[in-house]
């Protein structure tokens, strides 16, 4: 638990059914949006668990909704609902309870997608001295933030030239190039600022309720914004 709500636990005894229950709920939660991660990068239409499926060619299911529905389920979840929604149970005697749970909600899905489509722009542009690692989702076809964004704006000629090269290792510097032409960098700093915003609206709404709790919320978005790894 965040720092705020540590504290509060020790005052009763957390339920163990609640706590059970979202933690099932977790788990299956975060083994549909791995599904959908893994699917992605195959034609919906076509997929079928008994016959081997190619990659796709025509990136047709690589759409900003199609990205929502992954991180939302594989990052979001987990990463952030859990952990808030479980400060609230075990602090439930504590009056922390009077939180609305759909705002918690709300905030942790705007985290969520926020600390994907970070974690996708840093696979790319960040160095690896810096990420501490070498950025894979390129290669690995993945359905990121970055090839959404690029396929929804480029233009014919672009896509002919991501089509040809997303998916191979040989390809990486012309999808970064491409990722430069349609100022990706330019994009995804809009995008942040309106998730910053968007975050801020929801956050006053919970603190109007419970500041402790907004507090919480604001320290775990803290060790997520602007992250450099």
């Amino acid at each position: 638990l965040v720092p705020p709500l540590r504290l509060l636990v020790l005052l009763s005894p957390p339920p163990r059914p609640p706590l059970l229950r979202i933690f099932h709920k977790g788990h299956f939660q975060t083994a549909m949006g791995q599904l959908y991660d893994v699917t992605s990068m195959r034609d919906a239409e076509n997929i079928n668990a008994e016959i081997p499926q190619e990659v796709t060619k025509t990136y047709k299911d690589f759409t900003f909704p199609t990205w929502q529905r992954i991180v939302k389920f594989k990052t979001a979840f987990y990463t952030f609902h859990l952990p808030l929604a479980m400060g609230l149970i075990v602090c439930e005697r504590t009056g922390i309870d009077a939180v609305n749970p759909a705002l918690v909600e709300e905030a942790a899905m705007i985290m969520g997608e926020y600390f994907q489509a970070q974690d996708d722009f840093m696979d790319c542009f960040t160095p690896p001295e810096i990420l501490g690692k070498i950025g894979t989702d390129i290669q690995d076809v993945k359905c990121s933030w970055l090839a959404v964004n690029f396929i929804a704006c480029a233009s014919e000629e672009q896509m002919t030239t991501f089509k040809a090269n997303y998916g191979t290792e040989e390809g990486i510097s012309a999808i970064k190039e491409l990722y430069t032409a349609t100022d990706m960098k330019g994009k995804f700093a809009a995008y942040e600022a309106t998730m910053i915003a968007n975050l801020e609206v929801v956050i006053t709404k919970i603190e109007a309720e419970s500041t402790l709790f907004a507090t919480a919320c604001r320290e775990m978005w803290n060790k997520t914004h602007k992250r450099t790894k």
